[in-house]
């Protein structure tokens, strides 16, 4: 199947290139990149506030009509639409962050699974990664499980992806993408790679809110939280029980979060308690019970919410959290 070129052929600007790539049938989002001062890391940010409902639905507008793209230094494509030419954007990551010194020859191996057209289009990340960006007719089930052990994810679904010209990122090997419809080979290459290095029983959380000995429920897409974990509330200095929180948040906050959905369920709490009067710090204190908690980590997620608006009760729903008429939260916030 013939595709259009992924990347533009000429040098563009970020504000340029995101119209290039909403002209051809992607969502995009303004990004803003950040360098931790310490792990000289960069962090992303959406800089459009309420964009989750473009996981669904058209953007109207390609700079959907508040953003000012001269403020920001990075682009991001959305995955959950196909483009003009029906194709959905996977992209496998390589991510060299806090690995062990195997890290490339665990990759190596990985790729040598796969079909070689996979290595046509590649890009340099920020934090010195690599992107391998691929298409599909089908929309695109990500694997991210298993990035601890291997540093490796299969990205799609609802999710973005900061391109070039992003800062830090290089420009691609190639304009085009190649078109693989067997993706699913690539979760088998993953599944390979673990067993060829014994990796199978490593810890591999994959939140950005990030051991403790306890294994409380994990709260997967579909599925309803469970009543409040006392257990995933033990080890936190903060009484999560009379925290002002609406009833749905509480309840998944007793829950071990893990994966994609889990990250979007911590952002929502972390906004919605900041909203309502909490500090930074007891904000943090509140997920010390996750199974991978990190505090600098933590931190970090948090502060990058400050100022911005609690999540609607209709983005809630999707995250499958709604109490329904046992909820006091009345209103569309």
């Amino acid at each position: 199947m013939d595709s259009s070129p992924l990347f533009s052929p000429e040098e563009l600007t970020i504000h340029e290139s995101a119209k290039f790539y909403y002209n051809s049938g992607f969502n995009v989002l303004p990004v803003k990149m950040e360098q931790d001062k310490k792990t000289k890391k960069f962090s992303k940010k959406p800089d459009l506030t309420e964009y989750a409902k473009y996981h669904k639905e058209r953007m109207e507008k390609w700079y959907t009509g508040d953003v000012h793209w001269c403020n920001v230094n990075a682009v991001g494509i959305m995955q959950s639409l196909p483009n003009n030419d029906g194709l959905y954007l996977g992209v496998i990551d390589l991510d060299n962050k806090g690995q062990d010194s195997k890290i490339g020859e665990i990759h190596a191996y990985f790729l040598e699974q796969l079909n070689p057209e996979i290595k046509r289009c590649m890009s340099k990340t920020a934090n010195n990664g690599m992107h391998l960006y691929f298409y599909s007719s089908k929309p695109i089930e990500g694997n991210t499980s298993h990035h601890d052990s291997t540093g490796i994810e299969i990205l799609g679904g609802k999710r973005f992806i900061v391109v070039y010209p992003s800062l830090n990122y290089t420009k691609p090997s190639a304009n085009d993408a190649p078109v693989i419809e067997n993706y699913e080979e690539m979760k088998t290459a993953l599944q390979k790679t673990i067993n060829h290095f014994s990796l199978e029983n490593k810890k591999t959380n994959t939140n950005s809110f990030p051991p403790h000995s306890h294994s409380p429920t994990i709260l997967s897409r579909g599925q309803r939280p469970a009543a409040c974990a006392s257990s995933v509330f033990s080890d936190s200095a903060v009484n999560v029980h009379s925290l002002r929180l609406c009833a749905c948040l509480k309840m998944a906050l007793g829950n071990n979060l893990t994966g994609s959905l889990g990250h979007d369920v911590r952002m929502a709490i972390a906004a919605e308690l900041l909203t309502n009067g909490y500090s930074v710090d007891v904000v943090v204190e509140c997920f010390r019970g996750q199974s991978d908690f990190d505090v600098d980590v933590s931190r970090r997620q948090v502060l990058s919410l400050v100022g911005h608006k609690p999540r609607k009760c209709d983005t809630l729903k999707s995250y499958g959290l709604c109490e329904g008429v046992k909820c006091k939260r009345k209103r569309e916030i």
